[in-house]
């Protein structure tokens, strides 16, 4: 099962390298920015896959890092341009890597307590950003289930005692993204139900 499953992503990237060669070819920052998103999102899947199947060790976030890395350079950062760089230092931080200089230009809550979420592992003080993108996912009864898992979150960054009982929290609230509603379009390493 791990086979095919990795198997299934390796072709996910090869695609992802042909629409490379074509964004570039017609110079579509769209289309560069789609294979930037998909490439991101597989290579963050076989990480997990890598993980879940042999454990975590310091390499096995390098190539998401790397990849976003050698792709992003490519791609003048604009407001119409939608590229993971929300989620990139939250994967450095992991990777125990040098956290990178991302431009935040999101319009959402989420995305942008992603963002925030990465900056916070660095030792970033986020906390008056955060509670005002926390205050409108709250306004938001559709958006409950991202609301109790950002505030979990923020509980995670900030307790002094021990965090078993909140991880354990985060695992049951991502584990409820696959069924609901605000989360169901979302990708697999997002918690989402579409799968890649």
């Amino acid at each position: 099962m791990f086979d095919k499953k990795l198997s299934l992503v390796d072709k996910k990237l090869s695609r992802v390298e042909k629409g490379f060669e074509a964004a570039r070819a017609s110079s579509n920052e769209q289309l560069l920015a789609l294979n930037i998103r998909q490439g991101f999102s597989g290579y963050l899947l076989r990480a997990l896959y890598n993980c879940k199947e042999h454990g975590f060790s310091d390499d096995t976030f390098k190539d998401v890092s790397e990849f976003y890395i050698q792709h992003v350079k490519s791609i003048e950062p604009s407001e119409n341009i939608d590229i993971p760089s929300d989620r990139v230092n939250i994967i450095q931080f992991i990777s125990r890597s040098d956290k990178l200089e991302v431009h935040n230009n999101f319009q959402v809550p989420d995305r942008i307590l992603d963002y925030l979420l990465g900056e916070a592992l660095f030792g970033i003080d986020v906390g008056e950003s955060w509670a005002i993108e926390l205050e409108k996912l709250a306004a938001n009864k559709d958006q409950a289930l991202c609301y109790e898992t950002y505030n979990n979150y923020w509980k995670l960054l900030n307790s002094q005692s021990d965090h078993a009982e909140n991880i354990e929290k985060a695992n049951a609230l991502f584990d409820k993204r696959k069924t609901d509603s605000y989360f169901q379009g979302a990708d697999q390493t997002e918690g989402g139900g579409r799968r890649q």
